[in-house]
C-alpha cells in the first residue's frame, strides 16, 4: 500500500480495511490483523491504526472485544443484523410504522446529545 501525504494516515488505513471488509475479504465474526501486526506492516505508528480501527467501530463495520482484538460485525456491516432484529419486532406485533417513529426519535435524541 502506498501512503498518499495529502490525507490523513489513519483515513488512508480506515479507508483500506472498509474496502476489505466491503469486497468480503473478511468474514462476519472474523478477527482483523492486529492493531501491532498492521502497524508493523506497513511500519507505521500503531495509535494511527488504533484511530483508524476505532472509527470503523464507530461506523458500525467491527466491534472490539476487550483484550482480544477488532472482529467484523455483520458482514462488514451491511444490515443484515438489523434487518434480523426489524423482522423480530415486526413478528412480535410492532408496525413498520412504530419502528420508523421510534427510530427518528432516537435519532433525534441521539443529535441533540451531540
Amino acid at each position: 500500500m502506498k501512503f498518499d501525504a495529502s490525507k490523513p494516515l489513519y483515513r488512508q488505513i480506515y479507508d483500506y480495511y472498509l474496502h476489505l471488509l466491503k469486497s468480503g475479504a473478511f468474514q462476519e465474526g472474523q478477527m482483523l490483523p492486529s492493531v501491532r501486526e498492521v502497524a508493523t506492516a506497513f511500519s507505521i505508528n500503531p495509535l494511527t491504526v488504533m484511530k483508524a480501527y476505532e472509527e470503523l467501530v464507530k461506523d458500525g463495520y467491527i466491534y472490539s472485544v476487550y483484550k482480544k482484538g477488532y472482529f467484523v460485525k455483520d458482514s462488514g456491516g451491511n444490515g443484515t443484523k438489523l434487518k434480523e432484529e426489524i423482522q423480530r419486532l415486526l413478528s412480535l406485533g410492532y408496525s413498520l410504522k412504530e419502528i420508523i417513529e421510534v427510530s427518528r426519535k432516537l435519532k433525534e435524541e441521539t443529535d441533540d446529545k451531540n
